[in-house]
Formats: structure tokens, C-alpha cells, sequence
């Protein structure tokens, strides 16, 4: 900050003398350094907390495990296949939308809750709408857990 040259005025006012210091072309000029080490600390702060938050999302991943042929499932597999236009099949059985859910639920009613499971087969032409409309269907039928199968060609 620049000193200015300064004039001196004296007040007399009773008693007293009141110097008054006048400064010419006083500049006002803003210190960032508190600004700075402000910002510095709350980097720090930020930088050290980023790697602790956590952000969970539970995925179970299996291993690939390949058949002899193709279209073989087992019979306590239950399979939900889905095509381009939006059909259904239900362990390759042809099923409406609107029985859907009902099949589903007499399918896995009796079961176990771990013996509860759908995978849900789309293929490449099936909208995204789709899918999710038949896994939401699935757990409103009573899946346990639904799992996603791909339907990719043997090399």
C-alpha cells in the first residue's frame, strides 16, 4: 500500500487541539491473502474428504459359464426373454403383457426366496422402456433378485 503525503490540519476546539490528517488521492486496495489462504484451506479440506465419501452401488458379478447348447435352461431357471418389438417370453412360452406378472408369481410361489430369481434376456433392437418395465414387473411378481443375461453368439 502506497503512502500518500499527508497535510496536517490542527482543530482547536475548546480546550483541546484535534489534529486532522487529510490524505490526497487515498486508493483503496483490496488484500487477497486472506481471500487466498480462505479457498487454500477449503481445497484441502474438499481434497481430503473426496476420496472418503462413499458411493455404493451392490453389483454381484458371476462368472461366465457356458452351455452346450444355446437354448438349454434349466428347469428351475426361470428366463424372461424380450425382442425388439417389446414381446415376452417366459422360458421361451410365448406370454402377454397382461399375463405377464401373473405367470411370474405362479412360477416362483413356493419357492425359496433365494431360489427366486429371474434373468431377463433383451435383445440388441429392445428399448430401454422395455427392459425396465419387465424387471419392474418381475419384483412386482415376487422375484427375490433379478439378474440381466446376455444373449452373446459362441465363438
Amino acid at each position: 500500500m502506497k503512502r500518500h503525503a499527508a497535510t496536517a490540519k490542527r482543530v482547536r476546539t475548546g480546550k483541546r487541539t484535534i489534529t486532522v490528517l487529510a490524505v490526497k488521492d487515498a486508493q483503496a486496495d483490496i488484500n487477497v491473502t486472506p481471500l487466498i489462504d480462505v479457498v487454500l484451506v477449503l481445497l484441502i479440506i474438499f481434497m481430503v474428504m473426496t476420496p472418503l465419501v462413499e458411493r455404493d452401488l451392490s453389483v454381484q458379478l458371476s462368472t461366465e459359464k457356458r452351455t452346450q447348447q444355446p437354448s438349454e435352461v434349466a428347469p428351475t431357471q426361470v428366463l424372461v426373454a424380450l425382442d425388439g418389438r417389446g414381446a415376452l417370453q417366459i422360458n421361451q412360452q410365448p406370454v402377454s403383457r397382461t399375463e405377464y406378472v401373473e405367470r411370474l408369481r405362479t412360477l416362483l410361489s413356493g419357492r425359496a426366496p433365494e431360489d427366486q430369481v429371474v434373468f431377463v434376456v433383451a435383445s440388441d433392437e429392445t428399448s430401454y422402456a422395455n427392459l425396465v418395465e419387465a424387471i419392474d414387473r418381475a419384483k412386482q411378481a415376487g422375484a427375490a433378485m433379478v439378474g440381466l443375461a446376455t444373449d452373446t453368439p459362441i465363438p
